[in-house]
């Protein structure tokens, strides 16, 4: 019993790592697109670095969106173990 709690402890600790990872990610990625929206910011590029950086954005935003479904499920599995009645 003591094993598998701490087996998933380390599962729980492991989802956690990738969750903030992926939040990371995605605010990062906000925070770029804000840049490119600043029109300060936004005159040193050419318009081809900002349609290259919007982009890469919108593929990582996309890659967060698939991966977090994922993610989901890696949660809610652990979760639904836990209300099982043996």
């Amino acid at each position: 019993m003591v094993t598998d709690a701490e087996k998933d402890k380390e599962n729980d600790e492991e989802i956690r790592r990738k969750i903030k990872a992926s939040n990371s990610l995605d605010g990062y990625c906000f925070g770029v697109r804000n840049s490119i929206s600043n029109e300060q910011f936004s005159s040193a590029l050419s318009q081809t670095n900002k349609d290259t950086i919007s982009n890469e954005i919108t593929d990582a935003l996309s890659w967060i969106e698939s991966s977090s479904d994922a993610l989901m499920l890696l949660t809610l599995n652990p979760n639904k173990k836990n209300l099982k009645i043996n």
